[in-house]
């Protein structure tokens, strides 16, 4: 402020966002607690980024209690809360915890895309077939038909590449 800076919301992110990446968690963690003190309000993109920072570092508890805060300072989650949920808990090895997630998701109203429907398959498929399935699944993205045609050819998909029993 004192160089002529608004320390705005926007302001504070980039500021979080550098610091948890060159600084840490903790630090980033100050940053935050500073815009707080200021009377800033967070926005979703503060909370996603603290949320990101705390996943990078395996840390449940912190991803957690962001979560849980976003309804504390009014905020709602949008899909990059969601899919920062969906492959933490996936890079945990808790498939079936991510997938609940997506489950919670589509519950609120919330609509996947092609970084949910990647991580999902990631988590969800056996490793042989990942590759091809992402492969296939960004064809599908690049499409120019209707959300729920690109769903169903993703399922599709999945369908044709299921090992035979």
């Amino acid at each position: 402020e004192e160089r002529g800076v608004d320390l705005d919301v926007y302001t504070h992110n980039t500021m979080i966002d550098l610091t948890a990446k060159y600084e840490g968690l903790e630090q980033a963690e100050k940053v935050f607690k500073n815009l707080l003190k200021r009377n800033v309000k967070p926005d979703v993109a503060t909370m996603n980024t603290l949320m990101a920072a705390g996943a990078r570092r395996r840390a449940t508890r912190v991803v957690l209690n962001y979560f849980a805060m976003l309804s504390e300072v009014g905020v709602r989650p949008d899909r990059v809360t969601y899919n920062i949920l969906i492959k933490f808990f996936g890079s945990l090895g808790s498939t079936q915890k991510a997938n609940q997630i997506y489950e919670d998701m589509l519950s609120v109203g919330i609509m996947p895309d092609r970084v949910t429907f990647t991580t999902l398959v990631k988590i969800n498929t056996p490793v042989d077939l990942q590759d091809e399935i992402t492969r296939r699944l960004k064809v599908i993205w690049k499409k120019p038909s209707s959300f729920e045609a690109k769903i169903r050819q993703f399922f599709s998909t999945l369908e044709a590449l299921k090992p035979e029993k």
